[in-house]
């Protein structure tokens, strides 16, 4: 037996033989060595059934355990040497060693299975064997990335050790199984994986279970429900649906950090509540963007950097507040945590709670330029002022940064503009022009004051021609297109008015307006497109070709501003009719006109500048078409009764609709 030994472990190890053949009637008399004690109890459980040696790494004691297995004649020391053999290599590999000490590691736990499994037949080697089945499956997981087969030794290994456990939570079995769902299946496993982890998500696990096997299975389930909860958010186009999915994963993930002993890191716990309040941000959002017929979020991540939340959905704005202060609560110097909370606030209109939680998020991550753009904001045209230095640490950090530089130039000028300062905003729109020459919005913006406010219509042609030209985003193109059919409308208007040579492109307005509409005919949340593809035929007289009533018969939807449009081209119509067919006409504006008023529906204190000049334009036009269809007292009476009657007269006159057209 000697000669084995010496054979096995080399001819330098004469002590070491004489130590291996009696170490199973060595006294562990002393204490361990100072290394021992910061080494895991199996190790020091391995080296106390084997010899007192110079301890070392994991990968010197593991061959030594695997030396004292193949001497030993006693199975259950064998078994015990070759368990602690396979984990100590285990451990050493950590996941990303080569192939050679994954393939070893597996054959020392497969030999510690076997020994285990044959010597130890009483109850209370259970547990062992139970534990050597996982490592093992560990092991053959782990060699499944060079050699795919042994995912299937390792699924057969886990179910072994289920099996041997029936009735029992197995926590370490379903962890394991969870890891080797992941490793094999990839994305495609990551939802099974994460309902393997949820065993970790109860509150009632037993107390004996191993705390470290608990903090690695809470650990990866905050890790799982991150990424496929953030992979929810991902998908496009963002929907209700996908955003509550994420919710429900992270608030999976929130529970489990709640557990008692659960010893997740504070920091770690912050981060899945922060997801739970950015979902919820976005729920808000596309819950808002529902309400009032905006376009929702093209994408989870833009509406969650730039703040951009519309007030409304108090639920989920409160749920993502909620989440948010939890999270301050675990970490208070989380930049995140500030920076949504502060979005939430502000979305309810509590800016001066929401102002210093910016000027925090700012702080704590001083070179985040989304931070600092959301404070400015936060600020708006009153405080313009307080705004500006913010603005300009926003653009030293974009140095090398063109299209950020455009897009905060674009802000500045929208804030310039809304107080009052043109000149100042056009000055900020060309830095923008100049700091990208390909950034679309400034032309779209620097076009709309030039055309609109300085009446600049060479200059405004220009910028929303290359608007035109940049974007790939139908519904900005569509808003170029939209403008160059206004532009010359408004050239024809004023030619009009000064009684000069005809000086708009009747086809070209026409062209443009009908292309912005059929760009946006499938988006039910913007009419105004169609609005002008109406309007330009009854500016230019263009309303009895078989496709002019395309874009001015008003949809199923029946809106009140689409009324309008079918009434005046109604109206413009009996211009070129006669007889029966302009009868027929009038009445058709008369009605139309008339629902819209009805859809409006009685005035109220709180409209807006824009319904109220809605509803008189409305009123106009049906007094217009009572007055043509015979009933003139009523006709001049609604008119009358218009709450802006001078504005809605002259739009009505601006559009070629004067009173009555002549009777034939």
């Amino acid at each position: 037996m000697g000669n084995q030994v010496q054979q096995k472990i080399g001819p330098k190890a004469g002590k070491l033989a004489a130590a291996l053949l009696a170490f199973s009637a060595f006294s562990w008399a002393s204490a361990l060595p100072a290394q021992a004690q910061a080494l895991s109890i199996k190790e020091r459980e391995c080296l106390k059934d084997v010899l007192p040696v110079q301890l070392g790494p994991p990968e010197a004691i593991a061959p030594l355990c695997q030396r004292a297995a193949d001497a030993t004649e006693q199975r259950s020391k064998a078994a015990n040497a070759y368990f602690h053999a396979g984990t100590a290599y285990l451990r050493a590999v950590n996941d990303s060693l080569n192939r050679r000490d994954r393939d070893g590691a597996a054959r020392m736990l497969t030999a510690a299975t076997s020994a285990l499994e044959k010597s130890i037949s009483n109850s209370r080697s259970e547990p062992r064997i139970y534990e050597a089945r996982l490592a093992l499956a560990r092991a053959y997981r782990l060699l499944g990335g060079f050699q795919p087969y042994r995912y299937e030794d390792a699924s057969r290994v886990i179910d072994e050790a289920l099996q041997s456990r029936p009735g029992k939570p197995n926590v370490a079995a379903q962890f394991e199984s969870a890891l080797l769902i992941r490793d094999r299946d990839g994305e495609a496993g990551k939802q099974t994986a994460l309902r393997r982890l949820e065993v970790f998500s109860r509150a009632d696990l037993d107390a004996s279970e191993d705390p470290t096997l608990l903090a690695a299975g809470r650990a990866e389930l905050l890790r799982l429900a991150g990424e496929i909860g953030n992979a929810a958010l991902a998908e496009r186009p963002v929907t209700r649906e996908s955003t509550l999915r994420a919710i429900n994963t992270f608030s999976l993930a929130t529970s489990v950090a709640e557990l008692p002993r659960s010893s997740i890191p504070a920091q770690a716990v912050a981060q899945s509540y922060i997801h739970v309040g950015q979902a919820n941000l976005l729920l808000a959002r596309l819950s808002a963007a529902g309400a009032t017929g905006a376009a929702p979020p093209s994408s989870s991540t833009s509406s969650l950097a730039d703040c951009t939340v519309t007030t409304g959905a108090n639920d989920w704005l409160d749920a993502a507040l909620k989440a948010f202060r939890s999270a301050l609560g675990r970490d208070p110097n989380s930049p995140e945590a500030n920076f949504g909370a502060a979005c939430a606030l502000q979305a309810r209109n509590r800016l001066p709670e929401a102002i210093p939680l910016f000027r925090e998020a700012a702080r704590m991550a001083p070179n985040q330029s989304s931070y600092l753009l959301a404070l400015a904001r936060a600020f708006g045209p009153a405080r313009a002022a307080e705004a500006a230095p913010i603005y300009q640490q926003a653009l030293a950090l974009e140095q090398n940064n063109p299209s950020a530089r455009a897009g905060i130039h674009v802000e500045i000028a929208d804030i310039q503009e809304r107080g009052g300062e043109v000149e100042a905003a056009l000055r900020s729109l060309n830095a923008a022009v100049l700091a990208d020459p390909e950034y679309k919005e400034a032309y779209l913006r620097r076009g709309r004051i030039l055309f609109e406010q300085r009446g600049n219509y060479l200059s405004a042609v220009q910028d929303f021609r290359l608007a035109e030209r940049l974007n790939r985003s139908p519904t900005d193109r569509a808003e170029a297109l939209y403008y160059l059919s206004q532009i010359e409308v408004r050239k024809e208007l004023d030619a009009r008015a000064r009684r000069a040579p005809s000086a708009g492109d009747a086809a070209f307005a026409i062209n443009k307006a009908d292309e912005a509409a059929t760009i946006n005919e499938d988006d039910s949340r913007d009419a105004k497109y169609r609005g002008q593809a109406c309007l330009a035929r009854v500016f230019f007289g263009r309303v009895n070709g078989a496709d002019d009533s395309r874009f001015c018969i008003a949809d199923e939807r029946r809106d009140a501003s689409a009324l309008m449009y079918e009434g005046m081209f109604h109206l413009r119509q009996t211009f070129n009719k006669r007889g029966g067919d302009q009868a027929r006409a009038w009445e058709a504006a008369l009605s139309a006109f008339s629902d819209g008023l009805a859809r409006i529906g009685e005035a109220r204190s709180e409209e807006t500048m824009d319904q109220r000049r809605l509803r008189s334009r409305l009123q106009v036009g049906r007094g217009v078409s009572l007055y043509c269809v015979g009933l003139e007292s009523i006709g001049r009476q609604t008119i009358n009764g218009a709450a802006q009657r001078a504005d809605a007269e002259q739009f009505f006159l601006d559009y070629g609709i004067k009173l009555c057209a002549s009777r034939g």
